[in-house]
């Protein structure tokens, strides 16, 4: 379900590609798109900005990585543990599409994404 998920609901809209190397890798974009949209939202509710959240989450080189610029403030605990709970809000909402699939189908997607990995 779409609803909410602005990234993943335009990556799933657009056109998949025939050939299956093109296409695999558009998949693969739609699934990032889909856990990106779901901690989009669950960083807004947690009442963290983009920067807080990358810092807290990923540090000063993923700020870098994102265009920011030094210096940076470092995260407090407080943001830290804002930011997990972000992530436990995210892999809730991503969860109700995996949910989807057969405890077969799960572990056939994971031995693929492992292989992709």
């Amino acid at each position: 379900d779409p609803a909410g998920l602005s990234l993943f609901a335009g990556w799933q809209a657009t056109e998949r590609p025939s050939d299956p190397s093109a296409r695999a890798l558009h998949e693969m974009h739609v699934l990032r798109e889909l856990r990106g949209s779901a901690h989009g939202i669950a960083i807004v509710c947690a009442g963290l900005s983009p920067i807080e959240a990358v810092l807290a989450g990923g540090g000063e080189a993923n700020a870098r990585l994102f265009g920011w610029q030094p210096p940076f403030e470092k995260p407090s605990e407080g943001l830290r543990r804002s930011w997990e709970a972000a992530e436990m809000v995210t892999d809730s909402i991503v969860a109700r599409a995996y949910a989807a699939l057969s405890p077969s189908e799960l572990e056939q997607f994971a031995e693929i994404t492992a292989t992709l990995a």
